[in-house]
């Protein structure tokens, strides 16, 4: 009897195509609640994981966005056609003396930015007053834990005052607008 070979996939890659080196992009320093997108654009028939510091697959995708709230690293993993290997890492550096607070929330209890959240509230100690277009305060707390909701206020746009006690005592103030939008 004689032996039978099935082949189930063929590739064919031209002699020159190019090998592209996995790429997580450059260390960072950004501020806690900030927005990141890690990584390039995906290419075809290259495959791609993302690990976390503890070694925890985290995303399939070429990019990774991500919400800065401490200082860690992540891990890229990708494969090209040919399934060679490559590993990148990034670092993120979070500056505790910088924090993003956000500009609009949605109180429509679809449980998405229902709550005026500031990042990483557990390394921050926050007095936190909201007015509205009148100058009237409508909202304050000496301890902000991300409860404002705008519940009983109309949509439109209110300002906040927040004096901001850091971990290492650094107290920032900050100002802006967030607009209710429902």
């Amino acid at each position: 009897m004689d032996p039978y070979y099935f082949i189930d996939d063929v590739s064919v890659y031209e002699c020159n195509a190019p090998v592209y080196e996995a790429n997580a992009g450059e260390d960072k320093t950004a501020c806690i609640g900030e927005q990141l997108t890690l990584g390039t654009p995906a290419r075809e028939q290259y495959l791609y994981q993302w690990f976390n510091e503890q070694g925890q697959l985290i995303s399939n995708s070429a990019t990774l966005k991500i919400t800065a709230t401490e200082s860690t690293y992540y891990i890229l993993k990708q494969k090209d056609f040919k399934f060679d290997e490559t590993i990148d890492t990034v670092y993120i550096t979070v500056d505790p003396e910088c924090v993003v607070i956000p500009n609009i929330i949605t109180p429509n209890n679809d449980n998405k930015n229902d709550y005026f959240v500031i990042p990483s509230l557990a390394s921050l100690n926050i007095e936190l007053q909201i007015y509205n277009r009148w100058g009237r305060l409508v909202y304050q707390s000496d301890n902000y834990q991300n409860q404002w909701n705008a519940e009983g206020l109309s949509d439109g746009v209110y300002f906040y005052t927040a004096k901001i006690t850091t971990q290492n005592s650094t107290i920032l103030y900050k100002q802006g607008s967030v607009t209710v939008m429902r």
